[in-house]
């Protein structure tokens, strides 16, 4: 979970930077990633009244995505756990009048029965090939809002 210093952190930089900079997260492909990412985006419900202050609701969401994986061999996944699945009723509770393409995501990673780390990538694009895609992604819009 973010600490309150980057949360702070990064509000302030969304606010320097005004309302035309995309505001990209890129997270491991699993419902602990999904859950960072909402904690920048709304805050969470231990900050209280607080919660908003800090909130970046421009957020988006660049990657990991399934599509990102496809050639990701199985072997570089993980099981999802437990706890992942236990995670993700709430999560797709929490996103479902808000961001429906996120709650897409979190379905095929439900669905797979499959998580991964940003790592994953590595293994088939390398450091330069997955520098590469991200910055397709972003130049072509390429995220989930």
């Amino acid at each position: 979970m973010p600490d309150l210093a980057s949360r702070a952190f990064l509000a302030a930089l969304v606010a320097a930077a005004g309302p035309g900079l995309p505001v990209l997260g890129l997270v491991d492909w699993n419902p602990a990633g999904v859950h960072i990412l909402l904690s920048y985006k709304y805050g969470t419900a231990a900050m209280g009244l607080e919660a908003a202050r800090y909130a970046v609701p421009s957020l988006c969401w660049l990657g990991i995505n399934s599509d990102m994986l496809q050639d990701v061999p199985r072997s570089a996944c993980q099981e999802l756990t437990h706890r992942d699945l236990g995670l993700i009723p709430n999560l797709k509770s929490k996103l479902a009048d808000t961001c429906p393409d996120w709650v897409a995501e979190i379905e095929e990673m439900e669905e797979s029965g499959l998580k991964a780390d940003i790592e994953a990538l590595y293994g088939v694009l390398g450091h330069q090939g997955l520098a590469e895609e991200l910055s397709r992604r972003i130049v072509a819009q390429q995220y989930l809002s």
